[in-house]
This record gives C-alpha cells, sequence and structure tokens, in this order.
C-alpha cells in the first residue's frame, strides 16, 4: 500500500517535459530530449528526470508520442525508467496517466486483483489568463485480506492565474502561470492528503518550472528545466483541424 501511494506522489509531482506540435506549449518532435532537476533545499538536486521523445505517429486524426523517461537520484542512480504516452488532437494534448505509473512496481500487486480507470491530464491550446482546465483522476482498486480497497486520485482547480518570464538553465521563457490542486483518499483507512502545485507553461518545452507545496502552503519541491533539446531536422506531426 506504501508503493502505492507514493507511485501516486511520484505521479503528482513529476514535471512533463514534453511537448506536442499541434498544440502551441507542446510541439512533439522525435529526438527531442528534455531535463527536469528537481531541488527540496535551496540549489542542491535531489533528482533529475530525462525524457526522450523515441517516437511520433498519426492514427485516426491523432498524434501519438511515446516518451522514455529515466530518473536519477542525486548521485546518479536509476530509481525508475519507463516509457508514457501522450496524444493530441483537435489542438489539445493529453497525458495518459495510467500509462505513467511504473508497471514494474505494479506487477507486485498483480495477486491483488489490481484495477485501474483513469482520464488524462489536458492542455488545450487556447490558453489563457483566465482559463481553466479540466480535472484529471485515477482509481485504484485491489484486494487486501479478502476485502477491497481503493485509493482515489485528483488532479483539479487547475487554472492559468498569470504570466511571468522564467530563466533557468536551459534559457529564458514567456510563460502562462498555472496552479492546481492533487488530493488522495483511501476511503477504507479514513486516509486523505492535499497537495498543491503552481507551475510555469512556456511555448516550446512544455513546463519550465514547478513549485510543490503541502496542504500547510510549505514548499516540498521545486523542479526546473535544465535541459532541452528539439532537432529541427527529425520528423514532426502537424494535425491541423
Amino acid at each position: 500500500m506504501k508503493n502505492i501511494i507514493s507511485l501516486l506522489l511520484v505521479l503528482f509531482s513529476t514535471t512533463i517535459a514534453i511537448s506536442q506540435s499541434c498544440s502551441t506549449y507542446f510541439p512533439l518532435t522525435e529526438d527531442a530530449t528534455y531535463q527536469m532537476t528537481n531541488y527540496k533545499d535551496g540549489d542542491t538536486p535531489v533528482s533529475v528526470v530525462d525524457y526522450a521523445v523515441t517516437e511520433v505517429t498519426k492514427k485516426d486524426g491523432k498524434a501519438i508520442g511515446t516518451v522514455h523517461s529515466i530518473t536519477k537520484d542525486a548521485a546518479g542512480a536509476v530509481i525508475s525508467e519507463m516509457p508514457y504516452k501522450v496524444y493530441c488532437k483537435n489542438n489539445v494534448f493529453s497525458i495518459d496517466m495510467e500509462s505513467m505509473i511504473d508497471q514494474k512496481t505494479l506487477e507486485q500487486y498483480k495477486e491483488m486483483n489490481l484495477k485501474m480507470t483513469s482520464t488524462t491530464l489536458d492542455y488545450p491550446n487556447d490558453l489563457s489568463i483566465g482559463s481553466t482546465l479540466k480535472r484529471a483522476s485515477i482509481k485504484m482498486t485491489m484486494d487486501i485480506a479478502g476485502e477491497s480497497t481503493s485509493i482515489d486520485m485528483v488532479i483539479g482547480n487547475r487554472k492559468v492565474i498569470g504570466e511571468e518570464t522564467i530563466t533557468t538553465a536551459a534559457g529564458s521563457f514567456k510563460c502562462l502561470v498555472l496552479t492546481r490542486t492533487f488530493n488522495y483518499t483511501i476511503p477504507s483507512l479514513n486516509m486523505s492528503e492535499s497537495f498543491k502545485t503552481k507551475l510555469w507553461l512556456a511555448e516550446g518545452p512544455g513546463i519550465v518550472k514547478q513549485l510543490d507545496y503541502n496542504a500547510d502552503d510549505v514548499l516540498t519541491m521545486r523542479s526546473e528545466l535544465t535541459k532541452y533539446s528539439q532537432p529541427k531536422s527529425r520528423r514532426r506531426l502537424q494535425i491541423m483541424h
């Protein structure tokens, strides 16, 4: 159970440095690479996530991207490595939240009859100050000691609150500023917890900076884009609607 909760927290705190060309903020190109560095105190990194766009295909009017992510600790040891899917259709970029859960870890729970249902985390093309975004969710159910237990995670209250230029090791970017909340509940254990996020979204690389706060508004993690490379000569899918 503790590992499952950790997976959900990682999903919430993971900054998606990926982009999709049918969306203003997310142009997707094969062989594009991104790096997000995570900090807890000051400027000392606690982990680094490298992303690589390994494939971009088109099917039924939808662009489908495969992203490979590798997370390493401060010493460079690999913590996790996995692919996940992103989509773009009708000028909306979508992240498959279920595919971002580490499948190797989930294998530990297969005998518990683990099942998941989820929605996508969407970023529409026409964002502006005052825009609100759809909430996203994952629900897990499993059998523990003969009883059914559920874990519910919701990313909600997503809205654009302003504009700001942000400078990181990857460069300077004009960004929209977004906020959102994250809640998870385990009804059978009367357990729940809430977190908040403020993030900066730029044309090109996507999320440039992210700040995570606990329920008491104490900063728990800072993430910044530290590398960004998008090859101009590789294939790019542009879907017009």
